[in-house]
């Protein structure tokens, strides 16, 4: 681990699944976004984990990726839009995210910027585990039934 480590850590939670633990240091400094907002440390903290298991985006975080939240206190504006930037560059891999244990007030400050409408929001680390399942479910669904259409629609043209 890097010297970065002091504020955030992504661990391995089973296939595929990755936890990113994010300490109260996190939420107060400013995070570092590029321009176009599609990367931040968060995003390189997780691009080397993934590297580290040998696996290669986007299937190694295909289980997706859940954002721990249980020490943070505090979060500026530059940390929330991280969130969203990590929203985007999880997404574009085919994955989805979910974060976990905020504090009440952090909760209250994700409810206020709308987080919950776009990324779910749960109380336990089971909770988000049990919420990424069930959004990969849908979404292999989702994807079977469009294989499924483009498969008939081929043959209706033959």
């Amino acid at each position: 681990m890097n010297n970065k480590a002091s504020k955030l850590e992504v661990v391995p939670d089973g296939k595929h699944r990755y936890v990113l633990a994010l300490s109260p240091e996190y939420g107060r400094q400013r995070s570092h976004l590029q321009d176009d907002g599609a990367s931040t440390e968060a995003v390189a903290a997780l691009e080397q984990a993934v590297t580290r298991s040998e696996t290669k985006l986007p299937e190694g975080i295909r289980g997706g990726l859940i954002i721990d939240m249980a020490d943070v206190d505090y979060m500026n504006s530059s940390a929330i839009g991280s969130i969203f930037s990590l929203r985007k560059f999880v997404r574009s891999n085919g994955a989805r995210m979910v974060v976990s244990r905020p504090t009440p007030a952090i909760r209250r400050l994700l409810d206020t910027v709308n987080l919950p409408s776009l990324i779910p929001v749960t109380q336990t680390l089971d909770d988000a585990r049990s919420k990424l399942t069930e959004l990969n479910e849908a979404l292999n669904e989702m994807e079977r039934l469009e294989s499924s259409a483009r498969k008939s629609a081929a043959d209706g043209e033959a």
